[in-house]
């Protein structure tokens, strides 16, 4: 990891580029930095994973679901923002752990 948050900003948004969609190694490079400590660089995971991810990318959505029960707000909050864009629609899964951080 790049001291650097520019840098891994800059190298999360070239992954859709340089790696072919569903390329595990890159997305889960990327996932790893949905609790980097920069949140320009988190807020930027959510979009270049929904870029990488394949339909129905249940590794990728489980993932992210662990990051849910971060102790960290900021953590949880991306994840949940990187559910809405990788998750299909009616994941029982997603939904039960979203409704987690709603009690």
């Amino acid at each position: 990891k790049d001291v650097h948050r520019d840098v891994r900003h800059a190298a999360i948004m070239a992954m859709p580029q340089l790696a072919h969609s569903g390329d595990e190694k890159a997305i889960f490079s990327v996932a790893e930095r949905l609790e980097d400590s920069d949140h320009k660089v988190r807020e930027s995971v959510a979009k270049v994973l929904s870029k990488l991810s394949t339909e129905h990318d249940q590794r990728l959505v489980q993932q992210v679901l662990l990051r849910l029960s971060s102790i960290h707000s900021v953590v949880r909050t991306v994840a949940v923002q990187t559910l809405v864009t990788v998750a299909p629609p009616g994941t029982q899964e997603v939904i039960a752990g979203i409704e987690k951080s709603l009690k």
